[in-house]
């Protein structure tokens, strides 16, 4: 699928990204696009120099990104967010975070390198 995307991005590399393509977790008609003024959320997954996983949401990417690679964040900091692994777009932050929320609540690390390898989220809100 030519949708798919893929994010194997070192912490020095991201900064020289200037677009982030990602995987639409729903490509119904009419679901808020930037152009419509509306926001997207977006799921993202990290992993770290210990190579652990990190899931988070947010609603604007690059700004999150800055503050995991800048050590800004205390929930990454300690573990040195290594590279990002996948961006998944959802058309709301509610959806995301409820995706979000059952990735964590699986644990288990084969699961989360499972989506990476396949290069998006099967899971549902």
């Amino acid at each position: 699928m030519s949708h798919k995307v893929l994010m194997k991005v070192t912490a020095q590399a991201f900064f020289a990204i200037v677009f982030v393509r990602a995987v639409r977790a729903d490509a119904r008609v009419g679901l808020p696009t930037k152009a419509s003024g509306l926001s997207m959320a977006w799921i993202y997954i990290l992993k770290t120099k210990s190579g652990k996983y990190y899931v988070g949401s947010t609603t604007d990417i690059s700004e999150r990104m800055r503050h995991h690679f800048g050590d800004h964040t205390p929930s990454t900091k300690s573990l040195g967010p290594e590279g990002l692994s996948l961006v998944q777009e959802y058309p709301t932050l509610k959806e995301a975070r409820s995706v979000e929320f059952k990735i964590k609540k699986l644990k288990r690390k084969d699961y989360v390198e499972k989506m990476i390898q396949e290069g998006y989220i099967k899971l549902r809100p």
